[in-house]
């Protein structure tokens, strides 16, 4: 379906003409009025805090509960007068806890515990924030949209770790979360069942793509440059980024990429996604008509997935076809971003956060290569004792760790790095995350999910997972100054190093630590070792390597 932009079209340039009603007045007392902006839709009302304005749950698209679920959003209402916006929207609905990972034991929670996030659940959640330094529309300052991770049905644009201020503050940057639909209510392919529901299993994507369209009308009123938009991502938010990467219709809403710990090589072929929702249907008892799905409660469709299982709950991605028309980089680069400058990386010990459950650090050599023979095929005996040549002094469980995060995430991040290297026009950047958390007596090392507060300097807010200390203090500082960077000129330029683009031949990469330094495609021998092993799908599923990876190692 395609977006209904008429009434948008119409008014877009109310917020460009007039932008803010009341740029951050100044009292008798020298503090700053609450700021208010004129949107598309009408003035709205922030607040300051942190040397920052705020807005927070700014509509860009109308609910999309009951009869309005599986559809494209109808553009947001316009509101008379001016409306506050000093609290966070709706998150979408989702699982009540998180599931570990592709059928192993629970992961420990320890480093996730101070991340909180205040916002309630419900399907009115087509909601973003914005941490701008001054709501000036003659500022013009560079824009970083960020998409969460919690792969494709968890996670939201509120959640501490996020929290703009800083990333907006000392960098200079305005900054965007989105919420969008997730799980079965972004992604449910019924076009099988209705034409009604052509796109049904895309509409989370097209949520990102409608925020997009809405920063870009609106963004030049809260001090943003339209013309100067970076996108970034972790975990399931770098897969995002890789699937607007493949849609025509996001071309030319963001002007740079950014994808930490997570990229998106494959979606879910129609065929599949057929499969999923006639499994849901069936668990709910609605027969095969997705229009009775439309009067269930929220909870009833959760429910109906938990029944499923986590192997069904998987996925519930984006569908090949419609508005994504290409798998995002099965085939190669997409020909809608070849022209967009990228930033990958990933961090050294992704998996210790995955799968690190009690039984796995306890691993022995024997109970490692018995781990590892229930997941792959092949012989494990060889790939252990490869490991063990190449790194010595890793114990059993360190072995496990990495493996596991070349299979989850490393892998296909570097697989995506040399596609590009190869076949866009634009460069691109690639990083490993390589400075330990010592939380925990350092047992996590360089986890998963680490690069988030270092990226918006929130290491303050989630003392679980870092502390505030000179090491972290001093990478974040580079992150915020590369994204920054990045987002204004199209590469990034922290202070301390020049970072090279990645090439095909010398496969610079920058190791961010303390002390950040330049090396040449680290862990390619760990990658030669894990060459005939299954890759990774989203979905949980195994898959066979892509094509054009051949050769590539």
């Amino acid at each position: 379906m395609q977006r209904r932009d008429f009434l948008l079209a119409s008014i877009a340039g109310l917020g460009w003409m007039h932008g803010s009603a009341s740029a951050g007045r100044r009292t008798a007392e020298g503090a700053s009025a609450a700021p208010v902006v004129r949107t598309s839709e009408g003035l709205a009302r922030g607040a300051r805090a942190g040397g920052v304005a705020t807005f927070k749950g700014l509509r860009y698209g109308a609910p999309v509960g009951g009869h309005a679920r599986f559809s494209r959003a109808a553009p947001p209402q316009p509101w008379p007068g001016v409306r506050d916006f000093r609290d966070f929207g709706d998150r979408a609905p989702q699982p009540g806890k998180h599931s570990p990972q592709i059928g192993l034991p629970a992961p420990d929670a320890g480093p996730w515990a101070s991340f909180t996030d205040p916002a309630p659940a419900g399907e009115d959640c087509l909601r973003l924030n914005i941490w701008t330094p001054e709501a000036d529309p003659g500022a013009a300052r560079p824009v970083l949209v960020w998409l969460h991770g919690g792969g494709f049905r968890e996670g939201s644009g509120s959640i501490n770790a996020s929290d703009g201020q800083v990333l907006a503050a000392e960098n200079g940057v305005v900054v965007v979360t989105v919420n969008h639909r997730l799980g079965v209510f972004g992604y449910l392919s019924l076009g099988h069942l209705d034409p009604a529901f052509a796109d049904s299993g895309n509409v989370g994507m097209l949520d990102i793509v409608d925020a997009l369209k809405w920063i870009r009308r609106n963004i030049r009123a809260f001090g943003g440059d339209p013309d100067r938009v970076a996108i970034f991502g972790e975990s399931g938010g770098g897969a995002k980024v890789c699937a607007l990467m493949a849609m025509p219709e996001a071309r030319g809403l963001f002007h740079g990429a950014i994808a930490q710990s997570g990229v998106l090589v494959w979606g879910m072929e129609r065929a599949q996604a057929a499969e999923a929702a006639n499994a849901l249907l069936d668990t709910l008892g609605v027969g095969r008509d997705p229009q009775r799905l439309l009067d269930l409660p929220t909870q009833a469709i959760l429910d109906g997935v938990s029944a499923l299982g986590d192997g069904w709950a998987r996925k519930f991605l984006p569908v090949i076809g419609g508005s994504l028309p290409h798998h995002p980089f099965a085939e190669g680069v997409p020909a809608v971003s070849r022209d967009v400058p990228m930033i990958i990386g990933t961090s050294r010990d992704e998996a210790t956060i995955l799968v690190g459950s009690p039984p796995i650090f306890a691993l022995d050599w024997d109970g490692l290569r018995a781990a590892l023979a229930k997941m792959f095929p092949g012989d494990m005996a060889a790939l252990v004792a490869g490991y063990r040549r190449l790194y010595p002094a890793k114990s059993p469980a360190d072995v496990f760790f990495a493996v596991m995060s070349e299979f989850l995430i490393v892998r296909s991040s570097i697989y995506v790095a040399n596609l590009r290297a190869a076949g866009a026009s634009a460069p691109t950047w690639v990083y490993s995350l390589e400075w330990p958390t010592p939380i925990m007596g350092g047992r996590f090392g360089v986890p998963h999910g680490l690069s988030v507060p270092l990226a918006f300097g929130t290491m303050a807010r989630v003392p679980s997972m870092v502390p505030v200390d000179a090491g972290s203090t001093a990478v974040s500082a580079l992150i915020r100054q590369s994204w920054s960077s990045f987002a204004a000129g199209g590469a990034p330029r922290p202070a301390s190093i020049a970072w090279p683009p990645y090439g095909a031949a010398g496969r610079e990469v920058l190791a961010i630590d303390a002390v950040p330094s330049i090396v040449r495609d680290p862990r390619a021998a760990e990658r030669h070792l894990l060459a005939d092993l299954p890759w990774f799908d989203t979905n949980g599923d195994h898959r066979a390597a892509p094509p054009l990876a051949k050769g590539m190692w």
